[in-house]
């Protein structure tokens, strides 16, 4: 509530404001404009969402919010990796013939489709309101945890053949990606 009428207040005013804060959230609703600093440099600026849509590298994908890089050859506009051919929709590899694919886990989709399946589900761990879904994707049986509403999972079991869809696409980056470390999982740390 404070932040909107913070928000309001600015905007009835006329009034320019700078914020500097370290809570992603904040930065990316609060203002009509977002710089993000690495190393004490503007790395990139931008529209809010334009710049947590397609990031200028993979440390500030990671810093934005959760997401996942995982290992993708570029193929005509698309690129093949764990989760099947999926496009993409920015393109920062600067044609690099191998490259990381980085996905919000909002972006996947789960289906129950045997016959589509890209995946299998590992476990499931209720977690209050939420479930941890551990899937293992790909023929590498690469691990991807996601956290979903109960609602969401209710027709899944551990041993589950499941079909994963990326909505929206894929941003493809160099396969190497220095100071981004990428965990086990794929997914990069969030603020490293």
């Amino acid at each position: 509530q404070t932040r909107r009428a913070v928000i309001d207040a600015l905007e009835r005013s006329g009034t320019t404001a700078v914020l500097v804060t370290h809570d992603q959230d904040e930065a990316l609703t609060f203002g009509h404009a977002i710089g993000v600093m690495v190393d004490g440099r503007l790395a990139q600026a931008g529209v809010p969402s334009d710049v947590f849509d397609n990031p200028r590298t993979a440390h500030i994908a990671a810093f934005l919010g959760p997401a996942m890089l995982l290992p993708a050859r570029p193929d005509q506009g698309d690129v093949v990796c764990a989760l099947g051919r999926v496009p993409v929709r920015h393109d920062r590899s600067g044609g690099a013939a191998a490259g990381l694919a980085m996905v919000r886990p909002a972006q996947l989709e789960i289906r129950l489709d045997a016959a589509r399946s890209n995946a299998l589900v590992a476990e499931l761990r209720p977690m209050g309101a939420a479930v941890e879904v551990l899937l293992l994707a790909g023929d590498d049986a690469l691990p991807i945890e996601l956290r979903l509403p109960h609602h969401e999972v209710a027709d899944l079991a551990a041993g589950s053949r499941v079909a994963l869809r990326v909505d929206g696409g894929v941003v493809l980056y160099p396969a190497e990606v220095p100071g981004v470390p990428v965990t086990q999982a794929g997914a990069l740390t969030p603020g490293a």
